[in-house]
């Protein structure tokens, strides 16, 4: 998403994956760890978005993958 004036408005989510990750596909400990999935990281003046994409499980076999990228804010 971005938003071209400023955060008054914004454009229409893009999904990157497929599928949207399931609950039940989140390893437990306590209870889901979905948070552990997204961040948001700075970089002297750089934001580091950082997100998981996953597909279901095979037995006891996690399938994920976790992507970043450096982007120069806009001003």
């Amino acid at each position: 998403m971005q938003s071209p004036d400023g955060g008054a408005t914004w454009t229409k989510p893009l999904q990157l994956d497929a599928e949207p990750i399931q609950m039940q596909w989140l390893p437990q400990a306590e209870g889901r760890m979905v948070g552990d999935y997204f961040a948001t990281a700075f970089a002297g003046d750089r934001v580091v978005p950082v997100f998981a994409l996953a597909i279901a499980p095979t037995a006891s076999r996690l399938h994920e993958g976790v992507f970043a990228s450096s982007l120069v804010p806009l001003r």
